[in-house]
C-alpha cells in the first residue's frame, strides 16, 4: 500500500496544471492572409505538423510529470503493508521501556548496556511527533513509570529522564512494565500507539493470562544483548551450622556458576565476614558448569556475622558476590518453670559451664507465675514436671514461639498426660501419647535408647567419629510414655520399641522440642550419662537461636515487613545497603510495630535500627535466573499479547531506520526525485532538438 507521510503537500499537485495554463495562453491564433508566393508551403508533408504538435504534446506532458514527481517526493511517499497507516497523523502514544535489571550491567564490549540502551532511546525520539503522548518505563523490579507527558519540540525533556534510570539488581519483569505501559495507552485513547523495550531480552516468565488493552498497538523489542565471555555467579550463600558460638568452626558454603562463553580458570573466591577476609578458595570452570566454594572460620566474638562471598571482577560485576547473616548471642534468657525448685537442677548444671562462650541467663518460676509472666523478655522456656496449662497460658505459649521463641517441655510424675495430648501436645502438634511403660520407681530396667538423628544439629559433632550405627552410653528407663508422633514432627531420637524420646517441631519462627522423661533422676538415669549435658545445652541454643536472629532473607525487588516488638521509642531508621540512613514511621498493628521496606534495588544489607541498636535486618541477594534466563521468543509474547504487532528488531546503527520503515512503511521519494531529475533531462534534450531541413 502506497502512503503519503506529508500529506499535507497534496494541494501543490494543483502546480501541474501550470504547464498547461502556459501553454494554452501563448497560443495565437493568426488571422489567415492569402499571399500567392507562398502557396507551396500548403504542401508541406503532413507528417511533419504532426511531428511537431507531438514534440509539443510531449513536452507539455513531460513539464507536467516533473511538477507532480517534485510535489510527491516533497509528500514522502511510502510503501507499507500494515494497518498502522490508519490515522498516522494522529496524535498517538509512545512508550519507552528500557531494562536496568542486573544483566544490564554486563560490559561485554567495554560499555555497560544498559548505557547502550539509554543512548538507543534517545535516537528512537525520532519516531515521536511533536504533540504525541510520550512515557518512559524502568523495566527492573518492580517496574515503575519515570515520565508520562505530551512530547514538544524540546527533546531534552524526554532524553534526560532516561538517562537518569539507574542500574539496578533486580529482575527484569517485562509483564508487569506491558500492563504500566497498558495503562498509560488506555489513558490517553490515542488512535495508535507504539512501545518501544531495550533489552537484553532476559526476562522472567509471563502469566498464562494474556494481557489485554492493546488495540491499534505495535511492540517493538529491540535487541541490546551481545555475549559475554567471561562471568561468574556467586549465588546461595548458606551458612552450614545451626548452633554458633564464638571460637567454634563456622562452616559456609556458595555456589559458583559459570555463566559466560568461555572456561575460567583459578578463579579466586573469597569469603567476607563483617568486611574482613577470612578464607580464599579457588575454582575452575568449563563454560555452563557449577561447583561449592567450601569455607571455614572461627568467629572472633559474638553478634551479627555479616557474610559476603566474592569472585574477581570480570564482565558482568553485580553477580560476583552473595550475602548471608547469622548471629552469636552472648546472653542467652533462659526461664525455668518447675512444678518443684530441686528438679530444675540438672539442667542448672548442664547449662552453667563456665568455658562456654554463651552465658546462660537462668529465671525459675512456679507454675501458676506463668500467667504474669512476660515471655517476651527470654529466649527459651523449660518447663519441668508442669502439670497442666490453661487455654491463657498455652495462647501465650504460642505467640511467644510463633515471634521466634523455644520451648522445651519435660514431663513428670505430676504431669496429666490426657491434658497434655488435648491441649499442648495438639496445639503443637507434637503427637499423642498412647500408654505409659514401667513405673517410676526405680529398679525396673525397661528400656534404652535405640537410634538417633545424627543428621540433626542436636548431635552433630557430639561424637568423635561419628558413624550411621553410633554406639552411644544408653541412659536406662524406668518408666516412659509411649507416643504416636504428629506427621509433622521430626523425632530426633526413639527408644528401643521405636517409641520417639526426642520430638522436635516448628511453629512459624520458633521451635518446641519434647524431651519424653524427666529432668531428673526419678524416671531414669539420663542426667547422670555423659550425653545428657551436651544435649541439654544444644537444645537450650536451638531453642533460642531464633529469638534473636531477627533477619530475613529476601531477592533484590521485594519489599517484605517485618513486626517488631515494643521497645523503647518508636524512632526507626532504616540503612539501605548503600549506607544510606533515612526515616521509617511505623504502622502500630497486632500491638507490634509494622516496618515495611519500600524498596530493595540492590543487594546487600538493609537494617531497621532504633536508637542505635540493630532491630532487624534483611539480607537482599539477586535472583540467579536473571543471569541464566534465555531469551524471550516471539511465539511467547504473541500468545500473551493477542492483537499486538510483534517486531523483534537487533541492534545496529540502521535501527531506528528500521523501525521507522516497519512503522511507517519504506520510503521511496527519493526514486520520484530521480523520476524527475530524469524528466527534466529529457526535457531539456527535446526542447533543444533541432527540426530536419526540408528542401522544397
Amino acid at each position: 500500500m502506497l502512503t503519503f507521510l506529508h500529506s499535507i503537500f497534496a494541494w501543490a499537485l494543483l502546480a501541474a496544471t501550470i504547464p498547461l495554463l502556459i501553454h494554452l495562453l501563448t497560443r495565437k491564433k493568426l488571422k489567415k492572409v492569402s499571399f500567392s508566393t507562398l502557396q507551396f508551403l500548403k504542401r508541406m508533408q503532413k507528417a511533419k505538423i504532426r511531428q511537431i504538435r507531438l514534440k509539443q504534446i510531449l513536452l507539455l506532458l513531460l513539464r507536467t510529470l516533473i511538477i507532480v514527481f517534485l510535489v510527491v517526493a516533497f509528500m514522502r511517499p511510502s510503501l507499507s503493508n500494515k494497518s498502522f497507516d490508519l490515522g498516522k497523523n494522529a496524535r498517538g502514544t509512545t512508550v519507552f521501556i528500557i531494562d536496568n535489571s542486573l544483566s544490564m550491567a554486563a560490559t561485554p564490549a567495554g560499555e555497560s548496556l544498559l548505557s547502550v540502551a539509554k543512548k538507543r532511546a534517545v535516537e528512537f525520539l525520532a519516531l515521536a511527533k511533536p504533540g504525541d503522548d510520550v512515557a518512559v518505563i524502568e523495566l527492573s523490579e518492580t517496574a515503575r513509570i519515570v515520565y508520562s507527558a505530551s512530547f514538544g519540540e524540546n527533546v531534552s525533556t524526554v532524553s534526560q529522564p532516561i538517562q537518569d534510570i539507574k542500574q539496578t539488581d533486580g529482575t527484569s519483569s517485562l509483564e508487569d512494565a506491558l500492563k504500566l505501559a497498558q495503562s498509560i495507552i488506555a489513558e490517553k485513547r490515542n488512535i495508535n500507539s507504539a512501545i518501544f523495550v531495550f533489552s537484553d531480552q532476559k526476562f522472567k516468565g509471563f502469566s498464562e493470562e494474556p494481557i489485554g488493552g492493546f488495540q491499534n498497538t505495535q511492540l517493538y523489542l529491540v535487541d541490546i544483548s551481545e555475549p559475554v565471555s567471561h562471568n561468574l555467579s556467586v549465588s546461595n550463600v548458606e551458612v552450614m551450622n545451626q548452633i554458633f558460638e564464638v571460637q567454634r568452626v563456622v562452616t559456609v558454603k556458595a555456589r559458583i556458576i559459570n555463566s559466560g562463553k568461555e572456561e575460567e580458570k583459578n578463579n579466586v573466591v573469597t569469603l567476607l565476614v563483617n568486611n574482613k577476609r577470612v578464607a580464599q578458595s579457588s575454582v575452575s570452570l568449563k563454560a555452563g558448569e557449577e561447583k561449592s566454594a567450601s569455607f571455614k572460620f572461627v568467629p572472633s566474638e559474638p553478634g551479627l556475622q555479616h557474610l559476603k562471598v566474592e569472585v574477581e571482577n570480570d564482565q558482568l560485576k553485580l553477580d560476583n558476590q552473595a550475602y548471608n547473616l547469622f548471629a552469636i548471642q552472648k546472653t542467652l534468657k533462659v526461664l525455668l518453670c518447675t512444678n518443684e525448685p530441686g528438679q530444675s537442677r540438672f539442667i542448672r548444671y548442664a547449662l552453667g559451664n563456665k568455658a562456654k562462650s554463651t552465658s546462660f541467663k537462668i529465671v525459675e518460676i512456679k507454675p501458676e507465675a506463668l500467667a504474669t509472666t512476660d515471655l517476651s523478655q527470654f529466649d527459651v522456656m523449660v518447663t519441668i514436671d508442669v502439670p497442666s496449662f490453661t487455654e491463657s497460658e498455652l495462647q501465650k505459649m504460642e505467640t511467644f514461639v510463633r515471634d521466634g521463641g523455644g520451648i522445651i517441655l519435660f514431663p513428670g510424675d505430676e504431669v496429666d498426660f490426657r491434658n497434655y495430648d488435648a491441649s499442648i501436645f495438639s496445639r503443637f502438634r507434637l503427637g499423642s501419647v498412647i500408654e505409659t511403660i514401667g513405673a517410676a520407681a526405680k529398679g525396673t530396667d525397661i528400656i534404652r535408647l535405640n537410634e538417633l538423628d545424627l543428621n540433626h544439629p542436636l548431635f552433630a559433632g557430639i561424637f568423635e567419629k561419628q558413624t550411621e550405627k553410633q554406639k552411644i552410653d544408653s541412659p536406662i528407663f524406668h518408666f516412659i510414655p509411649r507416643m504416636t508422633p504428629h506427621v509433622s514432627a521430626r523425632v530426633l531420637a526413639q527408644f528401643a520399641n521405636n517409641s520417639p524420646f526426642i520430638v522436635e517441631n516448628k511453629l512459624d519462627k520458633g521451635t518446641i522440642y519434647l524431651c519424653l522423661t524427666s529432668a531428673d533422676e526419678s524416671w531414669s538415669d539420663f542426667v547422670y550419662k555423659p550425653l545428657f549435658a551436651p544435649i541439654i545445652d544444644r537444645l537450650v541454643r536451638l531453642a533460642g537461636q531464633a529469638s534473636k536472629n531477627n533477619y530475613a532473607l529476601i531477592s533484590v525487588g521485594e519489599t517484605p515487613y517485618a513486626f517488631l516488638n515494643f521497645e523503647k521509642s518508636a524512632a526507626f531508621s532504616l540503612i539501605n545497603s548503600r549506607g544510606i540512613n533515612s526515616f521509617v514511621k511505623p504502622v502500630v498493628e497486632h500491638g507490634k510495630y509494622k516496618i515495611q521496606l519500600q524498596e530493595t534495588r540492590h543487594s546487600g544489607y538493609y537494617q531497621v535500627v532504633q536508637d542505635d541498636d540493630i532491630r532487624f535486618t534483611w539480607v537482599a541477594n539477586y535472583d540467579l535466573s536473571e543471569v541464566l534466563n534465555n531469551k524471550i521468543d516471539q511465539a511467547q509474547l504473541e500468545k500473551v499479547l493477542p492483537g499486538v504487532d510483534v517486531v523483534f528488531i537487533n541492534d545496529d546503527e540502521n535501527s531506528v531506520q528500521k523501525v521507522y520503515e516497519q512503522r511507517f512503511g519504506t520510503e521511496i521519494w527519493h526514486l520520484f526525485l530521480l523520476f524527475a531529475f530524469i524528466g527534466l533531462l529529457v526535457e531539456m534534450l527535446i526542447y533543444r532538438a533541432k527540426p530536419e531541413v526540408t528542401t522544397v
